[in-house]
């Protein structure tokens, strides 16, 4: 199963183009950074973004996001996408206030692409940032070592919906930046740069529980789950 966030490099402009389509968060390779950022030890994770998640923007597919806590400090998530869609389809995508598993109920998770992240906050200026640190990594040199963490500002939950914005690792603030520490720093310095984020806002929209059973089943459906 392809990784999401691989980069550009290793698809081709087709396969590129696709993943795009399926995967809005393949643009956090723009927020990835070679080194983590807050400590999950020390971090607490919020209940109100504990849960199922659909992220659904514009006519782009979703795909689930399972936020699921591994303690008090930090979840696991796992990203469930679609990984060839019917491309017809794609422009049926009801608004995410309809029905926003409609679609991966249409086309099914046959063939899904899945990444699991250990994920925690870190709050600095008084914004919260999402860090994602990829699990199932297993590198010849590195071994288990993930080669990047991906780093969202999150906005607070409302209305059932979660805004996420990417962290823009090609500000210049990030050239000298080598460790967690010199990262944070930048951080903290261009934390009113309207350029330390991308433009795009990307929308989790909540499953609530009473809709758990269709999520269940999608899962059972692809052979996903105990």
């Amino acid at each position: 199963m392809g990784n999401p966030f691989a980069a550009p490099r290793s698809r081709s402009s087709s396969g590129l183009f696709l993943a795009v389509v399926i995967v809005p968060f393949l643009l956090a390779l723009l927020a990835c950074l070679p080194v983590p950022i807050g400590n999950p030890e020390r971090s607490r994770i919020d209940p109100a973004m504990t849960g199922v998640w659909v992220a659904t923007e514009g006519d782009l597919a979703p795909a689930l996001w399972l936020m699921e806590p591994y303690d008090a400090r930090t979840w696991l998530v796992t990203w469930i996408g679609i990984d060839e869609p019917d491309a017809a389809s794609l422009t049926e995508v009801a608004p995410p206030s309809a029905d926003p598993l409609a679609v991966l109920e249409r086309e099914g998770l046959a063939a899904p692409e899945i990444v699991a992240f250990k994920a925690w906050l870190r709050t600095i200026r008084g914004k919260r940032f999402l860090v994602l640190e990829p699990k199932m990594v297993v590198r010849d040199e590195a071994g288990m070592t993930p080669e990047n963490w991906y780093v969202f500002a999150v906005g607070a939950p409302t209305e059932g919906t979660l805004g996420l914005r990417m962290l823009n690792q090609d500000l210049d603030a990030f050239d000298d930046a080598e460790t967690s520490a010199d990262y944070e720093a930048a951080i903290k310095r261009e934390i009113d740069n309207p350029r330390l984020l991308a433009d795009d806002l990307q929308k989790l929209v909540r499953i609530p529980a009473s809709e758990f059973a269709r999520v269940e089943a999608l899962l059972k459906s692809a052979g996903i789950g105990v």
